[in-house]
């Protein structure tokens, strides 16, 4: 009877040997796991910074070129608008010399 008091004495005192070898075990995982998803959350959290900075650069960017086509297409249509007025002007002088004269104007090339 000794024996089988014993024996159950040590059974228990293992399984709460084995019970504290596993929980510490646990715990240490459990602790692996939060520390590498923190750092993947991190990492995460870095690459969106970066992205952010590059699309708002990227947008930074693209606004300057556009005022820049618009600047530069704004001159165009501003030279446009004068040579048609100057053009205008040539006809105009034209057709009243020949109102004037009843003759077409000479091209002035001579050779």
């Amino acid at each position: 009877m000794a024996s089988i008091i014993y024996g159950d004495d040590w059974e228990k005192e293992e399984m709460a040997s084995i019970r504290d070898r596993y929980e510490k075990l646990m715990a240490v995982i459990e602790n692996w796991e939060t520390n590498k998803k923190q750092k993947a959350k991190r990492k995460l959290e870095r690459v969106e910074a970066e992205l952010q900075k590059k699309r708002a650069k990227a947008a930074e960017s693209y606004h300057r070129d556009i005022e820049g086509i618009e600047g530069v297409a704004e001159g165009a249509r501003a030279q446009a608008e004068e040579k048609q007025i100057r053009d205008e002007i040539k006809v105009k002088k034209k057709a009243n010399k020949i109102r004037a004269t009843g003759k077409l104007p000479g091209t002035g090339i001579f050779f």
